[in-house]
């Protein structure tokens, strides 16, 4: 039987904002989820003809890291860095309080990519070119405000599981070309 879920999805064309959503009880990791997540990722990019990116552990780290911090911190929202890459957060309520197991991966992985792939600024960002050559960069352009991003031929996600009591929810954070430290930056 199919899982219903609230889904909601806050778009920040501003890559600074960061908003309080009050404290949670808990939250865990799911990475077996991420790995699924960029799966689909690259499935999506690979039938649209821009290729797949290749999972890197560093940037799995620095998505972790953020993910944690905002779970912790009871915000949601982008990174403040000044490092120049992409990043998409995007996060499902599921409405009975359900546990986050394997059989509702499906659902939350299409939840996820459908709220990226209708909301312009993010759908661009996952048509991205993969890097050709160190250094690229493409500019996505949404109403009338350009956003330059560091192509990559790398990334990862990181998933929590956000429990607040009540109810409980997944962030799905995508990272490409973000660290927490600029000397790891990748010169492959």
């Amino acid at each position: 039987m199919k899982k219903l879920a609230f889904i909601f999805s806050i778009v920040a064309f501003s890559l600074n904002a960061q908003i309080s959503v009050g404290k949670c009880k808990s939250f865990s990791e799911d990475k077996e989820l991420a790995k699924q997540m960029f799966a689909s990722i690259n499935s999506y990019r690979n039938s649209i003809g821009v290729g797949s990116y290749i999972w890197e552990e560093n940037y799995y780290v620095t998505a972790k890291t953020h993910n944690d911090y905002l779970a912790k911190n009871g915000l949601w929202g982008h990174r403040r860095n000044e490092t120049p890459g992409a990043e998409l957060i995007v996060a499902v309520t599921l409405i009975n309080n359900e546990p986050v197991t394997p059989e509702l991966y499906a659902m939350l992985i299409d939840s996820c990519m459908n709220q990226w792939k209708h909301s312009e600024f993010h759908h661009e960002v996952l048509k991205a070119p993969i890097l050709s050559k160190l250094q690229s960069t493409y500019i996505i352009t949404v109403t009338n405000i350009n956003v330059n991003i560091l192509l990559t031929k790398y990334g990862a996600v990181s998933v929590n599981v956000v429990n607040y009591g009540k109810s409980k929810y997944i962030t799905c954070i995508l990272h490409l070309g973000y660290y927490t430290d600029p000397n790891l930056q990748l010169q492959r």
